[in-house]
């Protein structure tokens, strides 16, 4: 009987254990996709970003050094239009990388 006890007090430490460190990773990985620099507010202005950007739909700001990957921008020029505008999330994600 008490080794029954026993089995069944590690059963619940274990789940126990596995809880507490199911928690633990979620609250991190919640905060490190939460706190990207592009969703905070920017005081800058529109006109700004519009001038650095380079290709349609905002992608490529104009700081972008074409010689240091021109087969890569040489090929986005090969490929056929997309009819859809990039989102404006997807264009942040990219900015805030380009900081980085």
């Amino acid at each position: 009987m008490w080794s029954r006890i026993s089995g069944m007090k590690k059963l619940t430490i274990t789940i126990a254990t596995c809880f507490v460190l199911c928690s633990v990773l979620l609250l991190q990985s919640s905060y490190i996709f939460n706190s990207h620099k592009s969703d905070l507010p920017t005081s800058g202005s529109n006109d700004s970003k519009k001038l650095r950007e380079k290709l349609p739909g905002g992608l490529l700001a104009t700081e972008f050094d074409e010689e240091s990957c021109l087969s890569r921008y040489h090929q986005s020029s090969l490929r056929k239009p997309s009819p859809y505008k990039p989102s404006g999330s997807l264009i942040s994600k990219l900015r805030s990388y380009e900081m980085l």
